[in-house]
């Protein structure tokens, strides 16, 4: 307990009571147990400062992962949008080189249906 009363700043430290004096005893042993609670307060605001810069570094990480997930949502949507097109030119050179036509029009001539 001496040691954490010596290390408080000196304004904050409790006078040596008189200890022919009840009421400068009970006033010291108060003071202690006030420098105990704020040595508990000071550690417990520590530990919550390091928790809450923890937190926060831990929230910039995880907007982090979800800008570099949204780029390869976008990049992938981008190749499958370029792998369809490709795949699609493709069959159209295909159909080209068989003979087959690009379009599936069919042509008839007026003549073979009218019976004029």
């Amino acid at each position: 307990m001496f040691a954490l009363l010596d290390s408080l700043d000196p304004h904050l430290r409790p006078v040596t009571p008189d200890f022919n004096d009840e009421k400068s005893v009970q006033l010291y042993e108060e003071h202690k147990k006030l420098v105990e609670e704020y040595c508990k307060v000071q550690e417990e605001l520590v530990f919550m400062t390091q928790k809450h810069n923890q937190l926060l570094a831990e929230e910039a990480e995880d907007q982090q992962r979800q800008q570099n997930l949204k780029a390869l949502q976008e990049e992938k949507e981008s190749l499958m949008l370029a792998r369809n097109l490709l795949l699609q030119q493709r069959e159209r050179t295909e159909n080209e080189q068989s003979g087959t036509p690009q379009n599936d029009w069919v042509i008839v001539s007026r003549g073979e249906n009218n019976n004029n």
